[in-house]
């Protein structure tokens, strides 16, 4: 527990993640406005203490239209244009932890490529197949419980854009 809360208390290393994230939420933003969809990415705050932790905890990346969807971001240092070319047989959804807090579920968690800028798609409809599985996380130096998605639970981009259409948005 100690070196999760030693990741928390890294305040530049943390918020420099966070900043990476937001990048790659803006960047999922502007294809979802260039498909024709209204978006809305909520600006980016940073806690000023620990203690404030929980009130950040559960903050939206993507809205669809009028808050009726929204997506979770997460960019990997990976390199893939696609589902048949992700590196692994899983793809690292989100800690089970921070899964869990995340209320509504997103419609679906986006999965960019840092190398490629290209998305796959973990939809959340498919979550009854994903995989919990302890891994150490080498960069935030701590072993956490985390969700996976095995590849036959992915989806291409196209996919993303086609079942927003079907919903309407």
């Amino acid at each position: 527990m100690s070196e999760i809360l030693s990741w928390f208390e890294d305040t530049e290393k943390f918020r420099a993640e966070l900043e990476i994230g937001h990048h790659w939420e803006l960047r999922v933003a502007y294809y979802l406005l260039c498909q024709g969809f209204v978006v809305q990415v909520p600006r980016l705050r940073f806690r000023k203490n620990l203690e404030e932790l929980p009130e950040y905890r559960d903050q939206k990346d993507i809205w669809i239209g009028k808050d009726r969807f929204h997506l979770e971001v997460k960019s990997r240092n990976l390199e893939f244009t696609s589902v048949d070319d992700f590196p692994y047989d899983t793809a690292l959804v989100d800690t089970v932890k921070g899964w869990e807090a995340k209320w509504p579920r997103p419609f679906a968690v986006v999965m960019v490529s840092q190398k490629t800028g290209e998305r796959i798609i973990a939809p959340t409809t498919l979550q009854d197949h994903w995989q919990k599985k302890i891994r150490y996380d080498n960069y935030r130096g701590f072993e956490d419980e985390f969700y996976e998605a095995p590849k036959a639970a992915l989806r291409n981009w196209i996919w993303l854009i086609e079942a927003l259409r079907a919903y309407g948005e």
